[in-house]
């Protein structure tokens, strides 16, 4: 969370996990200020390994903004999305901070600010979720994937999956690539993850934001876009 984020929607999120969450399920949120989350561990956005270097590199970067997209839809004068390496690069460094102090066999599940628990979570949710695999996420066919939300069970290659989401940034392997939003980058990071070894939450292949017509929706909501602040 960062900038307005805790005003906007990142109450919600806290108090709404606090309420629904079991207690043995521990949190922690990035944010670039401390925040009234009793719950929660914070870890100081700019003490990400890489971030600052990056943002040293990039902050007035053109091209990282998103403002020399020659994308059809990208507009003159505004930062265009999918090219805007400077506002996703950290969603892609925070999950590293996860890691810390997790052994092998060990859950870790990212939930962005915006989502909003409405029902009490099972203890073994996530189990359930992962149903043996590696990982749990929302995959969209030929659309990239909905990373609100997205789960692993620790071990080699999902550690490795992980540092590799954070590394594509802070190398600038991320320009390299046709889309620099986290999105396009956790899919890329994560392609060495067997198919078998994936969970698709989503497996009607449902385009936008299907997250409304998966099993997420029993006890979550992910208010994101025109939804925040709702």
């Amino acid at each position: 969370m960062w900038g307005d984020a805790w005003a906007r929607y990142g109450q919600k999120f806290a108090s709404s996990f606090a309420r629904y969450w079991p207690d043995g399920v521990g949190l922690t949120i990035v944010t670039d200020k401390p925040v009234d989350c009793p719950r929660a561990d914070q870890f100081p956005l700019f003490d990400m390994p890489g971030y600052p270097e990056f943002m040293d590199r990039h902050r007035n970067d053109r091209r990282a903004l998103g403002l020399e997209s020659r994308d059809r839809k990208a507009k003159p004068g505004e930062r265009f999305w999918k090219r805007d390496a400077v506002k996703w690069a950290p969603q892609g460094l925070a999950p590293v901070v996860g890691l810390d102090g997790l052994n092998d066999g060990d859950l870790m599940a990212w939930l962005d600010a915006d989502v909003e628990t409405i029902a009490d979570v099972p203890a073994h949710w996530l189990n359930v979720l992962l149903d043996g695999r590696d990982v749990a996420c929302l995959l969209r066919g030929q659309q990239h994937p909905e990373i609100g939300f997205w789960c692993i069970r620790v071990g080699e290659a999902t550690r490795a999956a992980v540092r590799e989401f954070a590394s594509i940034y802070t190398s600038g392997r991320v320009f390299d690539l046709p889309e620099w939003h986290s999105a396009y980058v956790w899919q890329h990071a994560f392609r060495d993850i067997p198919a078998g070894r994936i969970t698709n939450l989503n497996p009607q292949m449902i385009r936008g934001h299907c997250w409304p017509h998966t099993r997420l929706a029993r006890y979550t909501r992910h208010n994101k876009g025109k939804l925040k602040g709702q």
